[in-house]
This record gives C-alpha cells, structure tokens and sequence, in this order.
C-alpha cells in the first residue's frame, strides 16, 4: 500500500506533483513547494480544485506559505471567477495518477501519457531563451548556448526538471564556462544528448589507439 499518492498534472503551463492536503501536511518534507500542487476541497461547494504553491507577490489562485522553513503555516487563495473555477477544477485537468497501474503495461502507458503531456507544456513556449554568446566564452559554454539558442525552448517550463537549483543553473549561462558535470547535468535536462569522441590527434602519434572511443555522457530516461 502507497503512502503517497503519486500524481503529475499539468496546470498554468507547468507540470506539478499532485498531492491531497491531508497527505501533503502529514509528509511535508518529501515535496519541494515549487512543484507540488494541492488537491484542495472547497468546503462550500465541495468542487475539488488543484491549487499549486505560488511565490508571495503572486496573485493567482493557490496556496500561500507563510512560513516557508519550517513554519508549516499557509493560507488558501480560491477561484473567484467561473473561469478561474473551470481552470482549476479538478475533473477538468488531466492527472495521471500512478497508483491506478496495478500492471507493468498500465505503468509504461501512463509514463507514455507524462511523456506527451510534459511535451506538451514544454513545446507552448512563452519566451524563447536565447543566452548571450560572447568570443570569451569557452568552447564547451559556446556549443551549449548554441544547442539551447537552436531549441527555441521556455527554459522556464522546465523548471521542475531542476528543482530548488534551477535560478542558479539558469544563471550559469551569463558565464562564459562550465564544467563538465554541470554541462552534463543541465544539457540532460533540457533532453540534449553530451558524447565525447577519443581518438589519435593525428596519423603520426606515438603509440597509437587506432580506433576512436566514443561515449554518451548523458543518461537515459530510466524512471
């Protein structure tokens, strides 16, 4: 038996996890704020609203910590508007809901079904990034900012993705280098394949390898 209900959804151009409110008390430390939505009942109507956490200069529907370390104090801010209602009601939202998967088969058709609704927010892009490439940058800096300037891509819907470091990787593309980790780290999240290639620097080397070694740095989907 589950402890936690295991739900992703989408809402607002994001993908959350989705927990109900009692679950979410009783086990606060498992879920980070900036991903996780609420499944709140409304104790006037009885409608079921999905409600994620937002930032204080927020406005929107959502929950509001008060006291985000440690505090576990937070205040509820409903649908006002009949729009507003039908956007974050729960039956109108698509859920995949893990626990339903009492077979292998139902667990690959639901991780087929989070696949292409995470494609579908990530690819409703708001606000192309573009990073700066400048001539000091160095050669691994300026062919990661060329991939991402490729994409096209709302860096910004992939923010879950990067949990609590996403700010500080984001700024890492101001810089003008990078290491090898965290080239591997951001280019895996924004589904970049890194491979490197070995080989003789030319046909007259001492002690040759012969051969080119190739390897993927990346790592597969192995959710």
């Amino acid at each position: 038996m589950n402890l936690i209900n295991i739900k992703k959804g989408a809402l607002n151009g994001r993908m959350y996890d989705i927990v109900e409110q009692s679950q979410y008390d009783s086990n606060r430390n498992l879920f980070g704020n900036t991903s996780t939505a609420i499944e709140y009942v409304d104790p006037d109507s009885g409608n079921t609203y999905v409600l994620p956490f937002r930032n204080q200069s927020d406005d929107r529907p959502g929950i509001y910590d008060m006291h985000p370390i440690g505090g576990g104090v937070y205040f509820t801010r409903l649908p006002q508007s009949e729009e507003e209602k039908s956007e974050y009601n729960k039956d109108n939202l698509e859920i995949i809901d893990f626990n339903n998967a009492s077979t292998m088969s139902e667990m690959i058709t639901m991780k087929q079904q989070l696949r292409e609704l995470e494609a579908d927010v990530l690819t409703d892009v708001d606000d192309v990034f573009l990073p700066t490439i400048s001539v000091s940058d160095t050669k691994e800096m300026r062919a990661l900012k060329e991939a991402v300037r490729k994409k096209k891509c709302d860096i910004n819907k992939y923010a879950d993705r990067f949990g609590d470091n996403f700010l500080n990787d984001k700024r890492i593309f101001r810089g003008n280098s990078i290491t090898m980790n965290k080239l591997i780290s951001i280019s895996d999240k924004l589904d970049m394949k890194v491979e490197i290639i070995i080989s003789d620097k030319d046909n007259d080397v001492p002690n040759p390898i012969g051969e080119e070694i190739h390897a993927v740095l990346t790592g597969e989907d192995d959710e």
